[in-house]
């Protein structure tokens, strides 16, 4: 897996863009990885652009990423998540969205770029 973060021109938010496959142990990467720049940046907002990431990290993987992994790296619940993605990938990522949900932050799935570029900075 390969991905990019940056902060968007507004400074409102994170852009992550993912390339390749997801795994368990890389999923977790990106995750400290974002957290840590958005901790730099001050912000708490994050736009996941997983169009072209291939899925292979476990249900259980995002359960620990929402319940534990975000609040062990001092994301509030106030924090944001878009998550871009391809119609075929809906079944690998609505776990993650329920997830986080669930785990009291906001997240919401998009198929559409600019859709998801407006919601992330309301």
């Amino acid at each position: 897996m390969e991905y990019e973060i940056s902060v968007e021109d507004n400074k409102q938010y994170l852009f992550i863009r993912v390339h390749g496959l997801v795994t368990d142990d890389l999923l977790t990467e990106l995750i400290r990885k974002a957290a840590e720049k958005a901790h730099e940046a001050g912000v708490d907002k994050f736009l996941f652009d997983l169009r072209r990431a291939t899925n292979q990290a476990r249900t259980m993987t995002y359960w620990q990423v929402a319940y534990n992994l975000l609040k062990e790296l001092g994301l509030k619940s106030s924090s944001k998540y878009a998550l871009l993605i391809t119609p075929e990938r809906m079944e690998d990522y609505s776990p993650l969205e329920t997830f986080l949900l669930n785990a009291s932050y906001q997240s919401k799935i998009f198929i559409d770029g600019l859709e998801a570029k407006e919601w992330i900075e309301k």
